[in-house]
């Protein structure tokens, strides 16, 4: 019988090692460095040594102990397979989904023209469009990406400037809620 009752605690030590902090794997992983820490310490605490020599300056804070190097390679794979066979499982329901909120101008302008472009490039990503001048709210899940005209400092959402001048009311932001931030690969993170 497989005992996988650590997969979150390897997760988070794999991120922390390829990272070399807390901090990156939890933006990667998109729960707090402390929570990362948690599951680390409790993965230290089940094989009773620590993982990581730890310091507190430099660009790598945390580098993996010798043990925790060598099976580094295999978790990760582990991790690569699991995430691959989850996907064989969804099998068509594996591809993303982003809702796009935009207003119609927006949408007719500047959005439609870019679509097929992007559908070239990320053929496993369903755009869905939801058209409208309602400004909604990204946090509760209601869309992934906004597109409005504006500052961009809005509460909650993570602001890029698109287009337009950024002294200009007339800007064009993009915004998305954490969840729906781009991964390194630059498709959509999952939860």
């Amino acid at each position: 019988m497989r005992n996988l009752t650590r997969l979150k605690s390897l997760q988070a030590l794999e991120a922390a090692a390829r990272h070399g902090s807390f901090v990156g794997a939890a933006s990667e992983l998109d729960v707090t460095s402390a929570a990362v820490g948690q599951l680390v310490r409790s993965l230290e605490d089940w094989v009773g040594y620590p993982l990581f020599r730890r310091t507190r300056s430099g660009t790598e804070r945390l580098t993996p102990v010798d043990e925790a190097q060598d099976a580094l390679e295999d978790i990760a794979q582990g991790l690569d397979r699991l995430e691959a066979g989850l996907r064989k499982l969804r099998g068509r329901a594996a591809r993303s989904v982003v809702v796009v909120t935009a207003s119609q101008a927006l949408v007719a302008n500047w959005l439609l023209p870019r679509l097929n472009e992007f559908a070239v490039l990320y053929p496993a990503i369903d755009v869905r469009l939801d058209v409208s001048d309602r400004v909604i709210d990204l946090g509760q899940g209601e869309a992934d990406i906004g597109i409005r005209c504006g500052l961009g400092s809005w509460k909650g959402v993570k602001a890029t400037h698109l287009m337009g001048r950024k002294s200009s009311r007339s800007v064009i932001i993009g915004c998305c809620r954490r969840a729906s931030r781009p991964r390194q690969d630059g498709l959509p993170s999952k939860r």
